[in-house]
């Protein structure tokens, strides 16, 4: 084989590769809820660009895959303020209950 053949064929292999991770990625974009109908249109056999997507789809994103915002370089700390805030909810409902355990107890 010659050298100009082995580089079509890196090259063709490559594309393959990339492709089939971009279709990977799409698809696990398109398992969030309501994330589909966001999904901008991608050039065959390139990847996918998370800055190209719009403001809502990384958000989306953002609020229901961590790993994929951090893998598309999109991640904003949405799911950490998510997480945050739903651990001070569990602690407030967890000092209300206190509190009324206690009340029921003097009373």
């Amino acid at each position: 084989m010659s050298f100009f053949e082995q580089e079509l064929h890196d090259a063709f292999n490559e594309s393959k590769k990339i492709e089939s991770t971009a279709k990977e990625v799409e698809n696990r974009i398109k398992s969030i809820e309501g994330a589909a109908q966001y999904m901008p249109k991608r050039p065959y056999w390139t990847p996918v660009n998370g800055q190209a997507l719009s403001m809502t789809l990384k958000y989306l994103i953002n609020s229901k895959d961590r790993q994929l915002a951090a893998y598309l370089y999109i991640a904003d700390g949405t799911f950490r303020q998510m997480e945050e805030a739903e651990t001070a909810r569990q602690e407030q409902i967890d000092r209300i209950k206190a509190q009324t355990e206690e009340l029921q107890y003097k009373n």
